[in-house]
């Protein structure tokens, strides 16, 4: 008789396995047009004097399927998993074992629609986790039973929003598609208080639906710890932008590569959206400091299933500017850090698993270019 343990080893294999080949058979987009730098499968980062980094492992399969998603909070590091069902699971911040598996799928307290969607830090070894289908929030702990009932919070109103993050100790912000309503304020309670407008990337010429397509469809969000904002990271430009808890745009950091989405012809005469490189595939702030997951892969060099996976890890300071560049070990697709700046955590798609990497101390500099 085959034991669970292995039985959910081999069935997350399989499931890895399934989604890389079939990502990969849907084939490579379209090339940009050049023969620069544009066009290489990398950008080169030798001028920026990246800081290597190598991890430690912390968890690995079976606890952990196909992540896509790490928080720290407290001494809890919590982890979204698209394979397994419960979806969020809870392991130590020491030493990486299991505490919890929580959310499973449903509709009840407790459950996702579709699994954990993303999470965001809070006090107290918990989280809030965002379910896009139920548009609601979660709220789990890591002491708590797997069949208990947690904190729930409704988001009210319209649009719906595709993404929420934390922008202070009273307020969430959702994303939503529509450019008259960027972004969505919502009280703790989950009630709107009212919809605000927002940059989209392209300009004016660009098709609305495939400017609202570029700006949501990779972007990744997180809170800004040290003034109760928030931050968006891009995956179809390079751009990362800094924002107040009202969801006013405070400053367009100093990113090494900026870029512009791609958008160009598609299947017929309309102009599209075109994902020519990956560009930021994750965000998450200290107290002092944000970091970006940065992966600068093209995409006529990687098939789609290692596309959003990076290795290097641009720091900006609360003002915007880029202060270090740290290179992993190994490929990530999400990363998180402790509130005080000392060890990043990533989680990688291609071998499902957790890393701590120990930050140096007193590396704070502005790189010079």
């Amino acid at each position: 008789m085959v034991q669970p343990m292995r039985i959910r080893l081999i069935t997350t294999a399989l499931l890895r396995a399934t989604a890389i080949v079939l990502l990969a058979t849907v084939g490579c987009e379209r090339p940009s047009s050049g023969n620069d730098e544009r066009d290489s499968p990398f950008l080169d980062h030798t001028a920026l004097s990246p800081i290597h980094l190598n991890g430690e492992v912390l968890s690995s399969a079976p606890v952990i399927g196909l992540p896509s998603a790490v928080e720290l909070s407290g001494a809890v590091i919590w982890i979204i998993d698209s394979a397994s069902d419960p979806s969020l699971h809870a392991v130590k911040v020491d030493d990486g074992s299991l505490i919890v598996s929580l959310g499973r799928r449903g509709q009840g307290p407790g459950e996702f629609s579709r699994g954990a969607f993303s999470i965001g830090r809070l006090p107290s070894d918990s989280v809030w986790a965002f379910d896009i289908g139920l548009q609601r929030l979660t709220r789990f702990g890591a002491n708590r039973r797997p069949d208990a009932s947690p904190a729930v919070r409704r988001l009210t109103g319209s649009p719906t929003v595709q993404r929420v993050v934390r922008a202070g100790r009273n307020r969430f912000v959702g994303i939503a598609s529509s450019d008259s309503a960027r972004f969505a304020l919502f009280s703790d309670s989950g009630v709107r208080e009212r919809n605000v407008p927002g940059p989209l990337l392209g300009d004016s010429t660009i098709p609305i639906h495939e400017r609202i397509r570029a700006s949501n469809t990779f972007v990744r969000a997180c809170g800004r710890p040290g003034s109760d904002g928030f931050v968006l990271a891009y995956g179809a430009a390079g751009r990362i932008e800094f924002y107040d808890a009202e969801a006013r745009l405070d400053v367009v950091a100093s990113v090494p590569f900026p870029s512009r989405a791609d958008f160009g012809p598609g299947d017929g005469e309309l102009v599209e959206y075109r994902r020519v490189r990956h560009w930021y595939s994750d965000c998450t702030s200290s107290d002092r400091m944000t970091f970006a997951l940065f992966s600068g892969r093209h995409a006529s060099a990687f098939p789609r299933g290692e596309l959003s996976s990076g290795v290097w890890v641009h720091a900006f300071g609360q003002d915007g500017s880029l202060r270090v560049v740290y290179e992993l070990d190994a490929p990530a697709i999400g990363i998180g850090v402790d509130p005080n700046g000392l060890a990043l955590y990533s989680v990688s798609i291609l071998d499902s698993r957790l890393r701590r990497y120990l930050l140096p101390e007193g590396v704070q500099t502005e790189i010079a270019r």
